[in-house]
Formats: C-alpha cells, sequence, structure tokens
C-alpha cells in the first residue's frame, strides 16, 4: 500500500468520522435516548452501537498483525456488499449491542471524538496490508487491517445513515 492509497483511505474515514459527529450533534438532549418507533434504536443506542465496534477495530489495528501474500484489499467489496444493502436488517454481535444507558449528549460526542481520533491516528500508525491476528470476521474470515478499516467505513456509512432517519422523527 502506498502514502497515495494511505492518504485516500484516511480521508475517506475522516469524512465519515466528521458526518457522525456532525449528525449526532444535531440531536437535543431530549430526543437521544428515545426510540423513534417500536423496534428501532435510539440515536444514543446507534451511536454507542458504532463506537462499541470502532473501538472494537481500534484494538485490532494496534494488535499483532501477520504478513500475507493476498491483495490486503481482497475482501473489501464484501464488506461493502453487506453494509450498503440498506434492504437487509442485520444482528449485532453482542459485544456490540448498546448498553441501555440514557447518555448525556456531551458524554456521547467526548465519547465519540475520542474513539474517531484513535481510530484516525491507528490508520497512520500501522501496516494495514497484515492480517488481523487472533481474529475472524463472522461469515468472512480473516481479514487484514485495510479490509478491517473499510468495515469501519461501511459500517459508520450504514449508521449515520440510520441516525439521520431516527433524527426525521423528532
Amino acid at each position: 500500500m502506498n502514502q497515495q492509497e494511505l492518504a485516500m483511505i484516511q480521508v475517506r474515514f475522516d469524512a465519515v468520522a466528521k458526518d457522525l459527529r456532525e449528525t449526532l450533534a444535531t440531536f437535543q438532549q431530549k430526543d437521544l435516548n428515545v426510540s423513534p418507533f417500536e423496534g428501532s434504536w435510539s440515536a444514543s443506542e446507534d451511536v454507542e452501537h458504532m463506537d462499541k465496534a470502532m473501538m472494537g477495530v481500534v484494538m485490532l489495528l494496534n494488535g499483532e498483525g501477520i504478513p500475507t501474500n493476498r491483495d490486503p484489499a481482497e475482501k473489501v467489496g464484501i464488506f461493502a456488499d453487506i453494509f450498503l444493502n440498506f434492504n437487509t436488517k442485520l444482528q449485532s454481535p453482542p459485544d456490540a449491542l448498546p448498553s441501555g444507558k440514557e447518555w448525556d449528549k456531551e458524554d456521547l460526542t467526548n465519547l465519540v471524538e475520542k474513539t474517531t481520533a484513535a481510530m484516525s491516528a491507528s490508520i497512520g500508525a500501522q501496516n494495514l496490508s497484515q492480517i488481523c491476528a487472533n481474529f475472524e470476521f463472522p461469515t468472512v474470515g480473516p481479514i487484514t487491517k485495510l479490509e478491517a478499516v473499510h468495515f469501519v467505513i461501511y459500517h459508520t456509512e450504514r449508521h449515520v445513515l440510520q441516525l439521520k432517519n431516527i433524527a426525521k422523527h423528532f
């Protein structure tokens, strides 16, 4: 992976992180913890879920990597197909489920700031062509750190759209 490709990935992540922060900022405290309809997460639950998923990837990026001979972007399209298909409802793994906590907007905003900064820093500091050691993505198998970054990008894009849809109800 050359510097130009790395810079493009960094710009892409920074843009989706900015969209997340700006979308969260549109919510008033009184609406943040309210589910807009039966079966929906509240805005705070949606954001907490994104944060947990992103923090998990930060840990993967900063963890051990294993050299690979395959194209480090080989499975990127799989993540795009999964997370940008808005006609499917996906199930979160238990460790990324929201806690049900009533969030203060400032606390949630600070959490998002901290996690997106950690993710951004990790993108630029790691060899993204390596396989994430000791981790297999369900139904996908072993993934590279580059593919993990793309998971975060697509996953965050999906949930920011959900946040925007939640906001329409208030």
